[in-house]
């Protein structure tokens, strides 16, 4: 087993783990149980699918859309979490990227990726949550406070959307 640099994950640490059992079972000239050995499957590989079909395509063409479409008056990429630092009295500090002060009542909702205003008739708030280019449906929480978000949009009469590629968003802009 080759030992990296840092510390051992979980899994690493079971193999080791095993691996000694094993040892200790030939040294002592006895095989180890296999109620003792955590017998692990072997990790699953990930493929990495087509760039064009990720998220990340479509978070890339939609930012350029917005750059460069002459109804938007502002735009903004929004991410979100947070992290923790040591203040100088050696407290853990949370630190928000986003933190939504209030929402509707009984209603959770989570900020989308971009958000913003075009003008034309007035001053008209949209937000888009981007998904890959095979997204269908709302399926999980998440999406569903995503999801409650673009629904409030659309609410006040903004544009509210998920989208899989820039042309949603240009259709969506040049209709309001």
């Amino acid at each position: 087993m080759t030992r990296r640099a840092g510390r051992l994950t979980f899994r690493d640490r079971l193999r080791h783990n095993d691996a000694t059992l094993r040892f200790l079972g030939e040294m002592a000239g006895r095989e180890v149980p296999a109620a003792l050995l955590n017998n692990l499957a072997p990790k699953r590989v990930y493929q990495k699918g087509d760039p064009s079909t990720l998220e990340a395509a479509t978070l890339r063409a939609v930012g350029e859309l917005l750059a460069r479409h002459p109804k938007v008056l502002f735009a903004v990429r929004q991410n979100s979490g947070s992290m923790q630092y040591t203040n100088t009295k050696g407290d853990a500090v949370p630190v928000w990227f986003v933190k939504i002060i209030r929402q509707p009542a009984g209603v959770r909702v989570k900020m989308p990726d971009y958000w913003g205003f075009i003008v034309g008739n007035g001053c008209v708030p949209f937000a888009i949550e981007c998904k890959r280019a095979s997204w269908e449906r709302v399926s999980n929480e998440r999406e569903e406070a995503q999801a409650a978000f673009l629904g409030m949009v659309r609410g006040i009469g903004g544009i509210g959307i998920f989208a899989t590629d820039a042309q949603q968003v240009a259709a969506a802009l040049d209709s309001a």
